[in-house]
């Protein structure tokens, strides 16, 4: 009696073969559920984030999406994805910024992570209004 090997092992079948630099390169770059469901928005996230969008705003903006997916978890891949900055602001510019008021940016068309970032910031305008208030 002969026994197949289960579905998982037909990709290692005699003939196809991996080389060890794909074994290893599989090995070294595991894809995680919780990141793997960000793919299809990368481009947009990765954009939205350029544009200065905080990552709980984006991490909001998913969950709305249905991918659940902490603002931590998101952080690091989004560091992950986004080149290094090089330079850092001096002293005199971070002091001048707190002192600024910042304006809004325009609303940019998008897809449909950009609909729930402009509600998610509509929400955390209102209730930053309401705190002021008292």
């Amino acid at each position: 009696m002969t026994t197949s090997l289960p579905h998982a092992h037909h990709e290692i079948a005699p003939g196809t073969q991996p080389t060890l630099a794909e074994l290893v390169a599989r090995a070294r770059h595991t894809r995680q559920p919780k990141t793997a469901q960000l793919e299809p928005h990368r481009e947009e996230l990765l954009r939205l984030r350029r544009d200065g969008d905080s990552v709980e705003v984006l991490a909001t903006a998913l969950r709305g999406l249905g991918v659940e997916i902490s603002a931590e978890a998101l952080r690091l891949w989004l560091n992950r994805q986004l080149p290094r900055r090089k330079a850092r602001r001096s002293k005199t510019a971070r002091v001048l910024s707190i002192h600024e008021p910042a304006a809004m940016p325009p609303p940019v068309e998008g897809g449909p992570i950009a609909a729930h970032v402009a509600k998610a910031m509509l929400d955390e305008a209102k209730v930053a209004g309401a705190n002021s208030g008292t």
